[in-house]
């Protein structure tokens, strides 16, 4: 599991406890709704399902001690078993496609991209395969979901030139920064920059977060604190086709 590693949670430890000493939200509030440790230990979102019981102890616990501690608290408890299974999401993926796979939204004709890389040994692609498999991707998408009409993506990864070289140049040119409305955004999707395809720690990024959440005095700076700002693109997926040449 690429998330459950303690450099990862212990950062979100971090900014949990930095809303605390600013005032504005409490620890576990902050650790509900301003990280994804909620979603690691109990699937799914603490604002969408009812909080179980275990949570509001768990959260008492860990603010106690010190990140260090308190992450690696986290991953003991993850490892444990002695949580029920995280609640599955009601979003229904596709197969995957070298490592990607799409889901769809049938009411917004939204089609969503997700990139997961799977296994421990397993390295990063090539973009010349990545391309290839998101073609065989969209060919499906075209012929399986011919009322889709828009692709959507999150992502704090997608600008660099590796997925420049995968991706039509209408995507780039269309994404926006994640603002405070958009709380899954916010919560989530920020997090994913701390460690690598690998699940290994990003030591320059975390480092570089931590010394801006160490200079934030209010709401705005802790959410500039992110190196990397979540962004959110919206393409229609007639362009996507004439690119992929589907």
């Amino acid at each position: 599991m690429t998330d459950l590693n303690a450099e990862y949670i212990y950062v979100q430890v971090c900014y949990a406890k930095k809303w605390r000493e600013l005032g504005l939200l409490s620890f576990e509030e902050a650790l509900r709704v301003k990280t994804c440790v909620f979603k690691l230990l109990f699937g799914g979102s603490a604002k969408a399902e009812p909080i179980p019981a275990e949570w509001s102890a768990i959260a008492k616990e860990l603010e106690k001690e010190d990140p260090w501690k308190a992450a690696a608290a986290v991953v003991q408890l993850k490892k444990s078993g002695m949580l029920a299974p995280p609640k599955k999401s009601g979003r229904k993926y596709s197969r995957y496609f070298g490592p990607f796979r799409y889901s769809y939204e049938a009411d917004r004709q939204e089609l969503s991209i997700h990139f997961t890389i799977k296994g421990d040994g397993e390295g990063v692609i090539h973009w010349r395969e990545g391309k290839d498999d998101l073609t065989a991707l969209f060919k499906e998408v075209k012929e399986k979901l011919p009322d889709a009409k828009v692709l959507k993506v999150e992502s704090t990864l997608m600008f660099n030139t590796f997925w420049k070289r995968m991706c039509p140049p209408e995507f780039f040119q269309r994404f926006i920064p994640a603002t405070e409305d958009d709380s899954i955004l916010r919560r989530e999707t920020p997090w994913s920059q701390f460690i690598d395809f690998q699940g290994r720690p990003k030591k320059k990024t975390i480092q570089e977060f931590l010394t801006n959440l160490s200079h934030a005095r209010n709401s705005v700076d802790l959410s500039e604190a992110f190196p990397i700002l979540p962004r959110r693109s919206y393409l229609e997926l007639d362009v996507i086709y004439r690119f992929y040449g589907v």
